[in-house]
């Protein structure tokens, strides 16, 4: 009803006002008169659109992720939660990832956007990969798992899944794949410059990880980077290389233990307090980095060692 009244009014005050200008009569041929007519006319057009716009919102409905995988992960307003179940708002977003980056494949949409009551996007499920299934299938089934090491630089894991590395680090990504049913490939969208691949070379580890290596990371080796295995099966990680620190951590002086690895993006701070001192605040803080909106997280508390 309040629609449709304020759509008659509208009408009715336009109509009036057209036929003021027009013909100078009905407003006492007063051209300041008319105006104030033309002005009143624009107000209740105003309110006619503000009303449509929030009666659109209330018939809008939310979202609901139901049945959720245990190893899911699902980010929401740059909370991350570990739940079966969550529901949203209509026009919100939730970003989604699997537990264990690289041990487990993601099949779907990472990004899901709430549509009136209506996802826009696959919902997503994790697969297995042969670090998990060797023991209860045939590897040759399942996707290759992909595992990364740093020996040198940080890296985080953003709300999507995609490896954050900060810029300058050295990144091994080791697909794990038995040599004895030959030699999976590596592929990647990056066209900055080739990337050296072979099987490892130490003992232990040179007949199940054949290796990706990116030195000295760069902006310019953001992309997809894919293993896939003689059969064609794949898995695939997506690498951000950027440059994000967070606040420097003002620490109170005192018995307060301290061992800060850095500001960097991945890097670490611990705290512990000396015999007859307990801890108030977290024993250990990361740097990390939110992909949706390039927020730095740091997590905020008073840390000091109190007496018992």
């Amino acid at each position: 009803m309040l629609i449709k009244d304020e759509g008659r009014r509208r009408e009715a005050t336009t109509e009036r006002t057209r036929a003021c200008f027009k013909h100078r009569q009905g407003c006492g041929n007063a051209l300041s008169t008319c105006f104030v007519i033309f002005l009143i006319a624009l107000m209740t057009t105003s309110e006619f659109s503000d009303a449509k716009q929030l009666e659109k919102r209330i018939l809008q409905r939310g979202c609901k992720l139901e049945g959720l995988h245990p190893l899911l992960i699902v980010t929401y307003k740059n909370i991350t939660v570990s739940v079966d179940k969550i529901t949203v708002p209509h026009g919100e977003r939730v970003m989604v990832r699997c537990r264990e980056l690289g041990k487990y494949k993601l099949i779907g949409d990472p990004s899901l956007h709430c549509r009136n009551a209506t996802w826009n996007g696959k919902l997503p499920s994790c697969v297995p990969t042969t670090a998990i299934s060797n023991y209860t299938g045939d590897p040759e089934d399942v996707p290759p798992t992909i595992v990364f090491g740093l020996p040198a630089g940080s890296a985080a894991i953003e709300p999507t899944g995609t490896l954050a590395v900060f810029p300058g680090s050295i990144l091994h990504l080791e697909c794990l794949f038995a040599r004895r049913l030959g030699n999976p490939e590596w592929t990647w969208t990056s066209t900055f410059r080739q990337y050296l691949t072979g099987w490892a070379i130490a003992a232990k580890e040179r007949d199940w990880k054949y290796r990706l290596s990116i030195y000295y990371a760069k902006v310019q080796d953001s992309g997809v980077y894919t293993c896939s295995t003689p059969r064609g099966l794949a898995n695939s990680i997506r690498v951000h290389v950027v440059d994000v620190q967070c606040p420097v951590i003002n620490l109170p002086e005192g018995p307060l233990i301290d061992k800060i690895e850095g500001a960097r993006m991945g890097h670490s701070a611990n705290f512990e307090c000396p015999l007859g001192y307990r801890l108030e605040g977290a024993s250990m803080i990361t740097c990390q980095y939110n992909g949706e909106q390039l927020i730095l997280i740091m997590f905020k508390a008073k840390f000091r060692c109190e007496q018992w």
